[in-house]
C-alpha cells in the first residue's frame, strides 16, 4: 500500500538530488517509481549529501503544501536550501512560490536557484525564468527548449512558465509558448490544453481553438482531455465547444458528466432551448453530489426552476452524508425558487433546515424578510432576536437587519439596545460602531453618541467621517462647540472641499454667533452641493444676521430652481419670507 510518502519520496530524490530531474514536481504530479532516464542525463556535479533531517524537512515541506501551507513550506525549504548548497531545494521554493502567486518570495527562491547553480548546466533554467519574468522572451525560449527535452512531464514546465508570467503580457508571451510546444502537440494533451487555457486568456481564438482540437487529436478517446479542451475553449468559443462535445456524445451518449459540460456550453452559448432539452435529460441520469448541484444553478440560470429544483432536491435525497454546508446550499437554493415563484411558506420551511454554517445566517435574513413582507413583522424580530450566529460578520449582519424592523416598528430603543449589545461582542468593526452611534442620536443619547463616534475614530484616524458626524452633532444640539469646531476643520483638513463638511463648519460657526464665516462656508458647500438642508442652514444664518433681503433672494433662487420642492412651504412660514 503506497502512502503519501511514497508519492513524496521519489519526487525529493529525483527532485532535489538530481539537477536534471523533472520539474518542480508535487505530491500529486510524480508516480510512484523514479526516473532512471533523468539519472542518467544528469550532469556528474557534486551536491551536499542529504541527511536524515534535512530528508524529514523536505517531506513536511511536502505535507505542508498538500495541507494549503505554501507559506510554511517555503520558508522550510529556503532554510534548507541556504544550508545544504542544494539547487533542487532552491528550485522546489521557487516553484511553490510561483505557483503560489507569491512574487516576492518567488524572486527570492530564483536569486537562491541563480547563485546555487553558477557554472554549471542548470544555471540556463533559473536564467531563463530571470529572462520570462523581465519579458526578454527571446533570451528565455534556447534555454526552455533544451530543458523540456529532458523532462517526460512537459507540462509541469509549461505550467511554472505560466505562472511566471503572472497573467501579464499574455499575448507578447503567446509566440514563445506556441513555439515552446510545437513538439508536444498532438501528443501531449496536457501541453495542448495548458496552451489552449492561456491563449484564451489572451483573446487568440486561433491559438486556443488549434491547441483545444491537437488535445482531442492526441486522445480522441478520452473524455476527460474532450471535457476540459471545451472547457478551456468556454469562454471565447461557446459554439465550437458545444459542437466538440455534441460528437463526443453520438458515441457515448451515456457520458452524463460530457452531458453536463455540454449544456454548460449551451448556456454560455445563449442557446436557452437546446440547454433546456439537456437539462431535462441529466435529470434522469445518476450524477454526483456537485453535478446536481451544479445543474441546479445552471437551470435557475436559464430561467428552468422547475429542473432547478428537482435537481437540488435529487441531491438532498442522495448526498445524505454530504457535508452539511453542501447540503444547506441546497437548501438555500430551494427557498430562493419558493420565494421567486410565490411559495413564501415553503421558502420558510427550506430555511428553517439550515441550523449552522456559512448559510445560516442568509437563512435567517431571508426568513425575516418573508415575514415582513407577509405582514408578521413580530414573527420578522422574533426569527433575528433568536439567532445565534458565530462570526462576528454574521452578528453584524443579523443585528443590523433587526435595528431595521425596529426602529420599522416604532421601537428606536430595543433597537438601540441590540446595537450595543452587539458592539460589546464585535472587534474591529468601525461601520458597525459608526451605525450604533447614528442609532444612539435617534435616541437623543448624546453620550453614547459621544462613546460610539471616538471608537470609530480610534479606529478610522484618517477618516474624515467620524470627526465629521460628532462635530456636527455638537453642533445641532448647541453643546461642546470649541470642541465642534475642533473636530469639524479636523475632518476638513482630511477632506477639503467636501460639501457635508464645509455645511458642518458653517453650522458650527452659526453656534458660535460668527455669521460672517458660518455664510462664508455655507455658501461654498452650496457651490459644490445645491441641497434643501444647507440652504435651510444658510436661511438660518441670514435671518439671524438680520439679512433678510439675501435670506428672500437665496429663498427665490431656490424656488426658481426646485419649484416644486415640498420645503417650500416649510421655509417660508419658519423664516417669515415670500
Amino acid at each position: 500500500m503506497k502512502t503519501a510518502f511514497s508519492h513524496v519520496l521519489p519526487c525529493m530524490l529525483a527532485g532535489i538530488m538530481l539537477s536534471s530531474a523533472p520539474d518542480f514536481c508535487s505530491a500529486q504530479e510524480i508516480p510512484g517509481d523514479s526516473k532512471e532516464a533523468a539519472a542518467e542525463k544528469a550532469d556528474s556535479y557534486s551536491y551536499p549529501a542529504l541527511t536524515s533531517d534535512v530528508l524529514f524537512s523536505l517531506i513536511a515541506s511536502e505535507i505542508a503544501v498538500q495541507r494549503h501551507q505554501s507559506g510554511s513550506a517555503f520558508l522550510t525549504l529556503m532554510e534548507e536550501a541556504k544550508k545544504t548548497g542544494n539547487p533542487g531545494i532552491a528550485r522546489r521554493a521557487f516553484a511553490i512560490a510561483n505557483l503560489s502567486a507569491a512574487p516576492k518570495e518567488a524572486s527570492e527562491a530564483l536569486a537562491l536557484w541563480s547563485k546555487l547553480t553558477a557554472g554549471t548546466p542548470e544555471a540556463e533554467v533559473p536564467a531563463a525564468y530571470e529572462a520570462l519574468r523581465s519579458g526578454n522572451f527571446d533570451a528565455a525560449e534556447p534555454a526552455f527548449a533544451k530543458y523540456l527535452k529532458t523532462q517526460s512531464r512537459p507540462s509541469v514546465v509549461f505550467q511554472q512558465i505560466f505562472a511566471s508570467l503572472n497573467g501579464q503580457r499574455i499575448d507578447k508571451a503567446l509566440p514563445l509558448l506556441t513555439s515552446l510546444a510545437e513538439p508536444y502537440e498532438t501528443s501531449e494533451p496536457a501541453v495542448d490544453l495548458a496552451i489552449c487555457s492561456v491563449a484564451v486568456q489572451g483573446a487568440r481564438r486561433d491559438i486556443a481553438e488549434r491547441f483545444a482540437r491537437s488535445a482531442i487529436k492526441a486522445a480522441p478517446q478520452n473524455p476527460a482531455v474532450i471535457r476540459q479542451a471545451a472547457i478551456a475553449l468556454m469562454p471565447l468559443e461557446p459554439q465550437t465547444s458545444a459542437d466538440m462535445l455534441k460528437k463526443f456524445l453520438k458515441d457515448s451518449p451515456e457520458d452524463s458528466a460530457t452531458r453536463l459540460i455540454y449544456a454548460q456550453s449551451l448556456l454560455a452559448g445563449k442557446q436557452k432551448a437546446e440547454f433546456a432539452v439537456q437539462a431535462k435529460i441529466l435529470t434522469s441520469k445518476k450524477l454526483t453530489g456537485a453535478q446536481w448541484i451544479q445543474l441546479g444553478e445552471m437551470a435557475e440560470q436559464n430561467g428552468e426552476l422547475k429542473i432547478a429544483e428537482t435537481a437540488y432536491s435529487t441531491f438532498l435525497k442522495t448526498e445524505q452524508n454530504a457535508p452539511a454546508d453542501e447540503r444547506n446550499l441546497a437548501y438555500i437554493r430551494l427557498g430562493f425558487l419558493s420565494e421567486n415563484q410565490l411559495r413564501p411558506e415553503d421558502a420558510l420551511g427550506w430555511y428553517e433546515q439550515v441550523t449552522d454554517g456559512k448559510y445560516y445566517v442568509a437563512a435567517r435574513l431571508r426568513s425575516a424578510d418573508i415575514y415582513q413582507k407577509t405582514g408578521r413583522p413580530d414573527r420578522a424580530i422574533a426569527v433575528l432576536e433568536q439567532a445565534k450566529p458565530k462570526a462576528d460578520e454574521g452578528k453584524i449582519a443579523i443585528t443590523t437587519a433587526l435595528s431595521q424592523l425596529l426602529n420599522a416598528a416604532n421601537q428606536p430603543w430595543q433597537a438601540y439596545d441590540a446595537m450595543q449589545q452587539t458592539a460589546k461582542t464585535v472587534s474591529n468593526a468601525p461601520d458597525f460602531l459608526y451605525s450604533t452611534a447614528m442609532q444612539a442620536d435617534k435616541v437623543n443619547d448624546l453620550q453614547g453618541v459621544e462613546f460610539y463616534l471616538r471608537k470609530y475614530i480610534a479606529l478610522r484616524p484618517n477618516s474624515s467621517t467620524g470627526y465629521n458626524a460628532l462635530g456636527y452633532i455638537f453642533a445641532e444640539r448647541n453643546v461642546q462647540l470649541r470642541e465642534a469646531l475642533r473636530l469639524v476643520e479636523k475632518a476638513n483638513t482630511l477632506k477639503p472641499r467636501d460639501p457635508y463638511i464645509l455645511d458642518s463648519l458653517g453650522w458650527v460657526y452659526y453656534r458660535l454667533k460668527n455669521y460672517e464665516k458660518a455664510k462664508q462656508f455655507l455658501e461654498s458647500s452650496l457651490s459644490l452641493r445645491y441641497d434643501a438642508e444647507t440652504v435651510e442652514h444658510l436661511l438660518t444664518v441670514l435671518t439671524q444676521a438680520g439679512d433678510r433681503t439675501a435670506a428672500q433672494a437665496e429663498l427665490d433662487k431656490w424656488a426658481a430652481q426646485h419649484p416644486d420642492d415640498q420645503s417650500l412651504p416649510a421655509f417660508r412660514k419658519k423664516f417669515g419670507l415670500k
